[in-house]
């Protein structure tokens, strides 16, 4: 909670299915703060993608600097707190196009990250423009899709993306118990267990 120790307290905090998030501890923190909870559906990167792009990142830079000589065990925590220090401050000093020219630390902060000046930050504006590319994005993506109406009762194959190169492709048939407007839907796992799951990773099922 070092965020909340320095920074407004944010509306809403987007996290994956891990442990530490769903968690009760967590989940209380949130609730005492007024923090609203957003989890993500399992395996679906681009529900939280500015992190995930961060992540990305950080494993470049790891990737870079320990490819060929590993840290003694000893000092791989100091290290790794180095290289992300490092990593952190290259992101929040790098020029973003879907900031309008703008870094992350100007933003945040309104003030340059390299020197000692204010910085004016049109937000509306920033945020207009990055909803259009969304909404360009989604247009393209869509506009090679074909239409189909997910159904409760309707059955769906999950893309298996975890198999080897002779498994097969999909997994299911699996019934729908419920459908959301958010892209995702609920699907029966097996008799005690549902699933959330997001419609890029279904096929629907047909009977042949």
């Amino acid at each position: 909670m070092l965020w909340l120790s320095r920074y407004p307290r944010p509306y809403k905090c987007i996290h994956d299915q891990g442990g530490e998030f769903i968690g009760e501890a967590f989940q209380a923190k949130l609730a005492t703060w007024g923090i609203h909870d957003g989890g993500t559906t399992s395996k679906n990167a681009t529900a939280n993608a500015i992190c995930e792009r961060m992540h990305l990142t950080v494993a470049n830079i790891l990737r870079t600097r320990y490819n060929n000589a590993a840290p003694n065990f000893q000092v791989a925590v100091e290290e790794v707190k180095r290289a992300l220090a490092a990593c952190n401050h290259a992101m929040r000093c790098a020029v973003s196009t879907a900031l309008m020219n703008n870094t992350p630390g100007e933003t945040v902060f309104h003030r340059d990250m390299l020197l000692n000046i204010p910085v004016i930050v049109d937000l509306l504006s920033m945020q207009q423009k990055r909803q259009y590319k969304i909404n360009e994005n989604l247009r393209r993506q869509n506009a090679k899709r074909k239409e189909f109406d997910y159904r409760i009762g309707g059955e769906v194959l999950i893309k298996n993306t975890d198999g080897r190169k002779l498994d097969p492709k999909y997994r299911g048939p699996y019934p729908i118990t419920n459908v959301y407007t958010n892209g995702t839907v609920e699907i029966q796992r097996t008799n005690a267990i549902r699933e959330r799951i997001n419609i890029r990773r279904l096929v629907p099922f047909r009977q042949v």
